[in-house]
């Protein structure tokens, strides 16, 4: 029986692994083979200042395209300042980039519709990066702690963008959220100190937690209405902002979502939206809610025990 079960086992277990993947060398990169004459860039030798990856590679006499970029292919390459990738690259893996500290120029071709978590993690010196058109989703981490990017274009293929994506990126400034978005994902933009302007589209469904959590320098946010829930300290601590208007698709507000700052909220939903709102969450503040006309006994049940100074009708 033990037998039995053991060799089921490692029969599972081979059955996962790839036929075959030949690891070589071509000048200072590594690289595996896959199916159909195909190989990826895997690893690196030696201390690089600038790469570029081949279109192509020969090994024992054969042919192979570069197809791909692995898993933490290039991480911790602290030479590293620029790198050209060739538009036969379709993907680029997990923590690729990671920690590659030098890093400050880097253009990705449009033939790329994959880019992994981490990909750029703790990149500091990289300053402007330009997405490729066909990416559909800006995976968790990507740019995190990528203290010096200043510029970041988001293609409209975009759909997603995942969670802690630019988080700590001190020196953005402003971002475009694209028409295809439709879930900003939790601590996104996390503590982007210099962060002064955010555009959405009304495609915007969810706004994760904390997603502009510590956004200090954020004076004014236009938050469209498709957007249907508002997490957890999503815009707690932008202490720039006075005024918040909630538009009426809002269904859900999270816990804290609101900054200490506020001097007026204007929530222009008919039906008080659900909230995990701490209860006198506003008492040592003086902050004036103002509702839809004929609302206020409404929000006055619901919101009555979070510490506004009053609750007012709009006209």
């Amino acid at each position: 029986m033990v037998k039995k079960l053991l060799t089921t086992l490692l029969a599972v277990l081979f059955s996962a692994l790839p036929m075959y993947a030949d690891y070589f060398q071509v000048d200072e990169l590594l690289f595996s083979t896959l199916t159909d004459k195909k190989a990826s860039v895997v690893s690196y030798n030696g201390t690089p200042e600038n790469i570029n990856i081949p279109t192509s590679v020969i090994y024992n006499g054969v042919a192979y395209d570069v197809i791909s970029i692995g898993k933490s292919a290039f991480e911790g390459c602290k030479s590293l300042r620029s790198i050209k990738i060739p538009h036969c690259i379709t993907s680029i893996g997990d923590k690729a980039f990671a920690f590659c500290e030098s890093l400050t120029n880097i253009t990705i071709p449009n033939s790329v519709t994959e880019i992994g978590n981490n990909a750029f993690f703790y990149c500091f010196a990289l300053t402007d990066v330009v997405l490729p058109k066909r990416l559909s989703v800006i995976s968790d981490y990507m740019f995190g702690n990528c203290k010096s990017l200043v510029n970041i274009t988001i293609p409209n293929s975009v759909t997603e963008i995942g969670k802690w994506a630019f988080f700590y990126c001190e020196q953005l400034s402003s971002i475009v959220i694209p028409g295809n978005v439709t879930t900003i994902g939790d601590n996104a933009f996390l503590f982007c100190e210099s962060l002064t302007t955010v555009s959405m589209w009304h495609s915007v469904t969810t706004i994760g937690d904390g997603a502009f959590q510590g956004c200090a320098a954020l004076k004014n946010i236009e938050i469209p209405n498709s957007v249907t829930t508002i997490g957890n300290d999503a815009f707690y601590l932008c202490q720039q902002l006075t005024d918040i208007t909630i538009p009426n698709s809002v269904t859900f507000l999270g816990g804290n979502c609101f900054p200490t700052s506020l001097n007026r909220v204007f929530i222009l939903c008919n039906t008080p939206p659900t909230t995990e709102i701490d209860e006198w969450y506003f008492k040592y503040r003086t902050v004036t809610l103002y509702v839809p006309h004929s609302t206020r006994r409404a929000y006055q049940k619901r919101y009555g025990n979070l510490g506004f100074k009053q609750i007012t009708e709009l006209d």
